[in-house]
């Protein structure tokens, strides 16, 4: 029997099939494990068989400097694409060195009007993925603004994005190690399980769920609170007429996200006119229609070998129908089959496919021929990450994105600029080495902002323990926030407002976090009141954007404006050398919303002054670390504050002995927060920070 030569369409590996039964069947490539179908050679679109591959003898080809190309078809003049992207730099600076070096990128050297017009040609390439980075770079950044939109539950100064420009500097939260484990206000019940948390409604903050309390079987109850609070609404996300080999999908439902709805007008209204007519832009580059005209879209990504350009789909479905001559007119190509059933047309370097009159997609010319196996059935040949994690998703969510974790980082060069790939490396870096596949979607359901992240862990993890990690890493995520923005400077004072209390915002976006867990994957939902999405959405684009021009490697201390030669040397904030000037003279505004120990951090933090607590002073009174504080502090000072706070109803003690203190050692540059019989006990001196 002959042996029939197959090759792989995803890593192009040559395996040699003995038995030409088997032709039609799906197997696995040894080579890079992707599941294929096996077809006869001829069926293939791949290069005719009369064409020689060769190898080069020298490492370094000769170069000709009188040969001259002459182009097979007429030269078509590259599409020049103004992204109208306003001040952020998500896109990646020229590179044309950078595509030279790609496999099949080659660059031939002429006089003539051919060497011309390949060179616009390459530049035209390198547009394109710079173009596709600005996307992939901008839709992340949305999805972390829908992330983030909602985390402001307890932030109680509810203003106006307007208000917040030309606000004062508000208070940033200075995050602890440790999480709050004190009992919440409540308790909801949803299916039948009861979860520590405070109810969520209309009126309410946030849900808080003591996460550190949290056993296996809590996570997994956690499920009933989950389906209560954020019910799936629609079908999952499928890849009909989507090509094998997706790593990296996209979903989005631009009608909705452009629509007159006040919730959404507010939203785009935060992000800026310039960035939402810039994301306009890219979504009609790539879906061929402006966001109103599009119901729903699928943007998918294969990437390939490291070096290898990654391949773009799209599927398309319009809000409205379509004359059917209008879209055979404008998707037209040569048809792949001589019925033209079903209508696909092959127009290099894409081929369109026209399912109906309110239904496109959009592929890679050389994926042509395995579209009509996905018209009818989803592709079942994504990632095996992708794969399962799309029955977990909502195709009625206005946002929704999944990747695999180790393809984008192989790609972080062709994806992300020079300028974000940091910041874009650290979010990937976040969910762990144990981390596979990811799907994070956003969306606004009836009075609620609503964030659900699945991370699905890789066979040889374990889910529990991943999810204790997940857990553990977004606790301190807070208080690495407070110290990137600490070093943050930006130009005016309503900006220093913003990001200034976005780690707070953050915090409260970590409390609200309801956990879950599966076997293979762990879910991450917040669920938080919709009216804090357009002011997060603003907090989060401006954070990334004073991110882009931040030095992160300089300490975090303060800024020190220095002049030129010429002037007198500017003069420098100083600290004040005594811990009780320190308390007194530096001021803050704002609202503490914290728990005991968070407050006091905060304090300290904008005191520069070192504070401890005595835990065992507070548990012998009757008080914890986590009972919660609020205050509306106004302009005060650090001691101010710490009185404010004293005299509270929750620290209010049970006999005047007991009464909350500090204790200032000026000798140790710190203060010790304690009770009076605790410090009259250890010969400590109280501060006489409450005479009455």
């Amino acid at each position: 029997m002959s042996t029939v030569v197959v090759r792989c369409p995803h890593c192009e590996k040559e395996l040699k099939l003995r038995d030409r039964s088997k032709l039609g069947q799906k197997a696995k490539c040894p080579g890079c494990s992707r599941p294929f179908v096996l077809r006869e050679p001829a069926d293939e679109p791949d290069p005719p068989a009369e064409e020689v591959a060769f190898e080069l003898v020298e490492d370094s080809p000769a170069v000709g400097v009188g040969a001259q190309w002459v182009p097979d078809e007429a030269p078509v003049a590259p599409i020049q694409t103004n992204t109208g992207f306003p001040n952020l730099q998500t896109s990646a600076p020229p590179a044309a060195s950078r595509a030279a070096s790609i496999p099949g990128q080659e660059l031939a050297v002429s006089s003539g009007d051919g060497g011309i017009q390949r060179f616009k040609e390459l530049r035209r390439r390198n547009a394109k993925r710079r173009n596709f980075a600005i996307l992939f770079g901008g839709i992340a950044a949305l999805v972390i603004a829908g992330i983030v939109w909602a985390v402001s539950a307890n932030w109680k100064a509810k203003v106006s994005a307007p208000e917040l420009a030309t606000g004062s500097m508000g208070p940033a939260s200075n995050a602890t190690n440790t999480i709050p484990a004190a009992a919440p206000a409540a308790s909801a019940t949803a299916s039948g399980v009861s979860v520590p948390t405070v109810a969520l409604g209309p009126n309410q903050d946030a849900v808080l769920i003591p996460h550190q309390e949290l056993t296996r079987t809590q996570l997994r109850e956690n499920e009933g609170l989950v389906e209560a609070l954020y019910p799936r609404r629609g079908d999952p996300i499928r890849l009909f007429m989507v090509p094998s080999g997706i790593n990296v999908v996209i979903h989005m439902r631009p009608a909705q996200l452009w629509s007159n709805d006040l919730e959404w007008q507010e939203l785009r209204a935060s992000l800026t006119g310039d960035v939402v007519d810039w994301m306009a832009a890219q979504l009609k580059e790539y879906c061929r229609r402006e966001p109103q005209e599009i119901k729903e879209c699928l943007i998918c990504l294969r990437l390939g070998a490291t070096g290898t350009e990654p391949a773009i789909s799209s599927v398309i479905h319009f809000a409205q129908e379509q004359r059917l001559s209008d879209l055979i007119e404008e998707f037209s190509g040569d048809p792949l089959n001589e019925d033209n059933r079903p209508r696909i047309n092959s127009a290099p370097p894409w081929a369109y496919l026209i399912q109906d009159t309110q239904t496109v997609a959009i592929v890679p010319d050389a994926d042509r021929f395995e579209l009509p196996e996905v018209i009818t059935v989803p592709n079942p040949n994504p990632t095996e990450g992708i794969y399962r994690l799309l029955d977990l998703t909502d195709r009625e969510r206005a946002f929704t994105i999944l990747f695999e974790v180790d393809d984008v980082k192989r790609h972080e060069d062709w994806l992300f600029s020079e300028q974000t790939r940091p910041v874009f490396r650290q979010i990937l870096n976040w969910f762990g080495d144990d981390a596979e596949t990811v799907a994070w979607s956003v969306d606004l359901h009836g009075e609620s902002a609503v964030s659900d992240i699945l991370i699905r862990n890789r066979s040889v993890a374990n889910s529990s323990r991943m999810a204790q990690d997940v857990v553990r890493r977004l606790e301190v995520l807070p208080r690495d926030l407070h110290s990137a923005c600490r070093k943050m400077h930006p130009s005016t004072t309503g900006f220093q407002a913003i990001i200034g209390r976005f780690p707070a915002m953050l915090e409260a976006y970590r409390q609200a976090t309801i956990p879950t867990l599966d076997t293979r994957h762990v879910r991450l939902t917040t669920v938080l009141p919709r009216k804090a999405a357009p002011n997060l959405a603003l907090g989060t684009l401006l954070t990334w954007d004073i991110s882009t021009q931040t030095d992160f490697s300089v300490s975090d201390t303060p800024a020190v404006v220095v002049a030129s030669a010429s002037p007198p040397p500017a003069t420098a904030v100083s600290i004040p050398d005594k811990i009780e000037d320190r308390l007194k003279q530096l001021t803050f505004e704002g609202e503490l919303n914290f728990p005991f120990q968070d407050a006091i951090a905060y304090i300290a933090d904008e005191t520069s002054t070192e504070i401890d607590i005595d835990g065992n002073a507070l548990k012998d009174a009757g008080f914890t670390k986590n009972m919660p504080i609020k205050l509306n502090l106004g302009m005060v000072s650090g001691m101010e504050a710490l009185k404010q706070i004293f005299l509270s109803e929750k620290c209010r003690p049970p006999t005047p002995e007991k009464r909350i203190c500090i204790v200032i050692d000026e000798a140790g540059k710190k203060v010790l927060v304690s009770t009076e019989s605790f410090a009259a006990a250890n010969g400590q001196t109280v501060y006489p920070l409450i005479t009455e």
